[in-house]
């Protein structure tokens, strides 16, 4: 499908992608199920995953299926396409494409929850690929919007390495579970910018294979 389409008076209207399973190497993203919930619950047990989450760890996997209800009802609605992240047929974690705003030229790519086991592998780097390859190539979007907690440094600094761009921050932009406001800030890729972005992501791959530490 198109990602990306213009009207009769040239105003663009965006909407995302169908469900779709994408694919690479042992990496593995499918939509979102709740025959995921078990494994999701399993991957994403360490506190630390749930940190800068605005969502509080769930205590069980009862939890864990609410929030897995929760992004179904979203994608029912055409707010979001939620996958879940798959190594080798196990569940890792997961991420979703979201339609934040609907005058956008482009959509989002968000709520990503991967397990602590899992994090500075190829894993994430290789679903950012993924998803950012179907959404410039496939789909045709001009724009793809990232956001994290402005006090997540470690999650900042993994965007900027996708090759985005940082915009600025959004005050206020939404409640943690502490109770705390959280600051935002959005980060994005143009579709010309796609390609020296791409060239990065496939560098950090090959660098991972041979052995070092990539995000």
């Amino acid at each position: 499908m198109t990602g990306f389409t213009r009207n009769a008076e040239g105003v663009g209207s965006p909407r995302l992608p169908d469900p779709v399973v994408l694919s690479r190497g042992n990496v593995r993203l499918e939509p979102l199920t709740l025959e995921h919930v078990q494994g999701l619950h399993n991957a994403l047990s360490d506190p630390d995953v749930w940190q800068w989450l605005q969502y509080p760890q769930p205590v069980d996997e009862t939890g864990t299926g609410v929030l897995v209800v929760r992004a179904v009802e979203q994608q029912e609605q055409n707010l979001r396409r939620p996958f879940a992240i798959c190594v080798e047929g196990a569940v890792v974690g997961t991420t979703s494409y979201w339609d934040s705003d609907i005058f956008s030229s482009g959509i989002e790519i968000g709520a990503t929850f991967i397990g602590k086991p899992w994090w500075r592998t190829h894993v994430n780097t290789t679903a950012k690929l993924l998803m950012l390859e179907h959404a410039f190539e496939t789909c045709g979007y001009e724009r793809v919007a990232l956001k994290t907690d402005v006090a997540n440094t470690r999650s900042a600094a993994a965007i900027a390495r996708l090759g985005a761009t940082p915009e600025g921050v959004l005050r206020h932009h939404l409640l943690r579970p502490d109770g705390t406001w959280r600051d935002s800030v959005i980060f994005s890729i143009l579709v010309e910018e796609w390609p020296a972005a791409r060239a990065k992501l496939e560098e950090a791959l090959a660098v991972r294979s041979n052995g070092g530490g990539v995000a």
